[in-house]
């Protein structure tokens, strides 16, 4: 992608930043992390885990530092059940379900989201993203909710019914399933209310953080466009083709953003531009790791220290 850039528009921009925009976008960013934490720690006791949102928030920060050199952002979420798993001593199952269900739900609420940006952007800018782009969000919200709720339904009645023929591996595989049906179906409206609006305000503080690292750029295009755009953006840059989503974001934004009169090499610019935040907020987690694991491996010492000089039991 960095074919694309005219490294003189590129001097000519840096040279007219507005600084202005840039300093919130980082803290949207951390903003944005902090209600992925919240979200996650209010799926986690429907299966069979506590954890504080606080702790949560300190996991999502140490994956989003992994996942910016790890495939999409399965590497992060990886990274993420790991340290869940190590730390709290629970099944990586379960954890690994929690996390299905809270991707699910930010999806379904980014494709929501993307959908009424789609009605909202000027009749201009949907003519110009042409209707093959302006009819995708809404077909993959649907397409998403039919697969969800059809495949709910359908995988729960026919393995309930048929778990019992089933041997091996495929038994174990749809004990499993069952499993996560059954964690699912304990968590009340309320709590999944609060989850898909967490998940909301998530996409919410993301994109706002992108459009005004564009308006700092002078890149300046309705808000709306972003949250049409944006969800197809996301979903591309979470394929696990890349790392960190880095070459897809910037081939998928510069598509977009072209098509709507933004030249090629703003267009890449402010893709790496995001990049860089995300680099940089997500620097946050490793330095906490950093801190947080030597003050672990230190309770570890003292623990060990107390037993060889008889204070404690074995």
């Amino acid at each position: 992608m960095i074919t694309f850039f005219d490294w003189r528009r590129v001097v000519e921009v840096m040279g007219q930043v507005r600084f202005a925009y840039i300093w919130p976008a980082p803290a949207l960013l951390a903003v944005a992390l902090y209600f992925g934490g919240v979200r996650w720690s209010i799926l986690l006791p429907y299966f069979g885990i506590r954890l504080k949102a606080s702790k949560a928030f300190l996991y999502y920060l140490i994956g989003s530092f992994y996942g910016n050199a790890l495939p999409g952002v399965i590497g992060g979420d990886a990274v993420r059940i790991g340290i869940c798993g190590v730390t709290e001593k629970k099944p990586v199952a379960d954890i690994t379900a929690s996390v299905l269900v809270e991707r699910v739900w930010g999806v379904l609420a980014l494709l929501a989201m993307g959908t009424m940006a789609i009605i909202m952007i000027p009749v201009s800018l949907r003519s110009a993203l042409g209707p093959s782009v302006v009819i995708l969000v809404p077909v993959m919200a649907g397409v998403s909710l039919f697969i969800l709720f059809g495949g709910y339904l359908i995988l729960g009645v026919v393995l309930v019914t048929r778990v019992e023929h089933i041997s091996g591996r495929s038994k174990k595989i749809a004990e499993t399933i069952l499993r996560v049906i059954g964690y699912t179906r304990k968590i009340p409206p309320a709590s999944m209310t609060a989850v898909f609006l967490l998940s909301a305000f998530f996409q919410f503080a993301d994109i706002m953080a992108s459009f005004l690292l564009a308006k700092a750029i002078n890149i300046d295009v309705p808000f709306t466009l972003f949250f049409a755009i944006f969800p197809i953006v996301y979903i591309v840059t979470a394929l696990p083709i890349s790392l960190g989503g880095l070459g897809v974001r910037e081939g998928a934004l510069t598509y977009f953003l072209n098509r709507v009169g933004v030249l090629p090499s703003d267009a890449v610019m402010l893709s790496f531009i995001i990049y860089l935040n995300r680099i940089l907020v997500s620097l946050i987690g490793g330095a906490l790791q950093i801190i947080w694991k030597p003050a672990v491996n230190s309770r570890e010492a003292g623990v060990r220290a107390q037993r060889e000089e008889g204070d404690i039991p074995l």
